[in-house]
Order: structure tokens, then sequence, then C-alpha cells
């Protein structure tokens, strides 16, 4: 996950090279051959994501653009899986990635939504690889806590394993919505846009702003109905009091937690979805952020109560509530939108170009 400060680093990096176009072009052909990427350019077989792949935005890359479709078959990128670094097809590596982030069984329009914002997202990273230690030597990693959940589909078994006696039909809807949009992504200011998603947003999604702090002029707030049905899209965890005293002062050893557990989070600050952004945990500062992280829950939009030995804390959605909710895909999907209708309202500003293949 990239830190601010990396983030302004890579913002400084970006300044210099804009004072001479033409060094910078010649850096970008440099690094695109070292790497072997011929363009330039995140539960769960089919569990929708958690979303916590999605990293803090960084400043992004740059790719050229067609107006017309190319096959985007030649393209590859380096990944980090297994402790080693291997060479995918773009495209391939898309269907996996599908068959770890989303329900073959969605509508046909949801899976095409994600197959674009999964390209963009992986496009986006490849030209801005994290250096956080992780996989330096690659640009993205199968890890869905660090960049893209991913299944080897490719593999004997593997779609056998994930869907059953069904195996053949689901895959082939994956590989349908990745070859459907083949080469497409979303871009913002003809850079690959940071097209992060989460499984339920619970009705609104959230900002950039709001969950890492750093604005992103598409990441913003959007309307998000026909949710409710979703799983974990309302979820209620029961704790024991005394348990959740001492897993409190754990994280907090300064909090101040008296006897009446209904004084122990207060001073309740949320953003216009919901979201807890500032809350005093027996006096000391924190977020609903880091709360979610502590306690284990879906979302930092919740609520408690109090109910004798016991503390219920609900959340509503499931993820961090940025960018594409996959259920809310779903619900666009089936009230006859297509992927290129869902895909701009959860990303405004950015538009759908093709990539060109070099």
């Amino acid at each position: 996950m990239y830190t601010i400060r990396q983030e302004k680093g890579w913002r400084r990096m970006r300044r210099r090279f804009r004072r001479n176009r033409a060094v910078w072009w010649v850096f970008v052909l440099i690094i695109l051959f070292f790497l072997h990427i011929h363009l330039i350019f995140p539960e769960r077989s089919g569990d929708p994501a958690d979303g916590t792949a999605s990293p803090a935005p960084v400043d992004p890359g740059e790719v050229e653009i067609l107006q017309e479709p190319v096959s985007a078959y030649a393209i590859s990128i380096p990944v980090w899986q297994d402790g080693t670094v291997q060479e995918q097809n773009l495209e391939a590596y898309l269907v996996g990635v599908l068959a770890a982030e989303m329900p073959a069984s969605f509508p046909e329009e949801a899976l095409k939504a994600q197959a674009v914002a999964a390209r963009s997202f992986i496009l986006h990273r490849a030209a801005n690889p994290p250096r956080d230690g992780v996989h330096d030597a690659a640009s993205l990693c199968t890890q869905a806590s660090h960049c893209k959940g991913y299944y080897p589909v490719e593999e004997p078994g593997m779609a056998e394993a994930l869907w059953g006696e069904g195996a053949e039909t689901w895959l082939a809807r994956l590989e349908a919505a990745v070859a459907a949009t083949a080469g497409e992504i979303l871009t913002y200011e003809e850079a690959p846009a940071l097209a992060a998603f989460h499984a339920v947003s619970g009705g609104r999604t959230e900002s950039a702003e709001t969950v890492w702090g750093s604005a992103v002029p598409y990441l913003v707030e959007v309307e998000s109905p026909g949710e409710e049905d979703a799983r974990r899209y309302q979820e209620t965890l029961r704790f024991d009091r005394h348990a959740l005293k001492t897993q409190l002062l754990s994280a907090y050893p300064d909090a101040v937690l008296s006897d009446d557990p209904e004084e122990w989070l207060t001073d309740v600050v949320r953003s216009a979805s919901g979201t807890i952004t500032s809350i005093r945990v027996g006096g000391v500062a924190t977020d609903g952020a880091a709360l979610r992280s502590l306690l284990h829950l879906n979302s930092a939009d919740f609520t408690w109560t109090v109910q004798g030995a016991l503390i219920e804390i609900t959340t509503l959605g499931y993820g961090h509530g940025v960018g594409m909710s996959q259920y809310g895909a779903r619900a666009m999907a089936a009230e006859g939108a297509d992927y290129r209708e869902i895909l701009l309202h959860y990303y405004p500003g950015c538009i759908l170009e093709t990539v060109k293949n070099n």
C-alpha cells in the first residue's frame, strides 16, 4: 500500500520529467524495453472484492491511445507469483483476476465492467509499480490484499475446483467478458485510471480523499442503489464487552474505558456516505478505518449498541467503498445498463479508450 510520502515522491519525480518532455519519453521507452511491456500503459471464486487491494492514489502513468479497436493479446506484464516473477499475457491474466474478484454468475455487462476496471488498474499499477519491498521486481502480485486477486484458471483442475461440474460454462463467461472488452481501459487525462473497486457500498460510494487522504478527480462519491440483497450489505457482529475492552486497550493503551461501554466510543464524525472519518476511543483520537482493521469489520461505516454483556456492531457495506461497487454494477446491469454506462457512472470524468499495442 502506498504511503502519502511515497505518493509525493512520485509526484516530484513526474514534475522533474515534465520540465523536459523529450527526456521523459526517452526514459519511458527505456523502461518499457527492460520490463518487456509492449505498451505503456488489484475471498474467492467469485466472491466480490474486499477492495483492500486498491492502493492510495499515485500519480498516473502514460499510455498511447487508439480510437479504433486493436488486438491486446500481445501485451505482457511482470507478475510476482509463488515467489518468482512471471511474464503474464495481460488478457489471459485478466480471466484469472475476474475468477477471483467477481462471481461468474453476475450479469454479462457487470463482468465486462469488471474486466475494464481491472485492466485499467493493472496498467495504472504497471506504470506506477509499488516500491514497498513486497515485490519490487514486478509490477503486480497475485495477493488480493496487496494488488489483485488471481486464480490460475488455465491450470488443469483449477476451474473444476472453483465451479465444479459447471466449470466450462462459468469460465467461458469470464473469457467472453475479457474478449469483448479487449484492450479497453478507463483513462483520465490520457493516463490509465486508478480504477479502484469494492464489493458493496451500502448505497453510496466513498471518495478517495476520505478513505486515503488524497483526492482523485474521478474517485468521488456517487449513488449506488440496488445493493440491498447483497451478501454483507448489512452485518451485525456481537462482542463480549470485557473481551472488546481488552482488545481496544491493546490498540489504544492510553484510552480511558469506564464501566459504561456507552462512553467508550464518542465524538463520531462521518462522511456524507457514512464512513467514520474521526472517532475517539476512550478519549484517544482514531478513525473508522483503524477500528475496522482492529475488529475485522466489513467496512468503516458502522454503528453499535450495548445489549447487556454484549456489544453489537452493525456494518453497512463491504470494502473501502471507493470506485465501482460490484453489487452496484450487478444492479445496474440487471436494470439494462451496459458496461460503459456502469463504468462512467462509477468513474465520472474518465473516458473509455483502447490501448495501442506497440
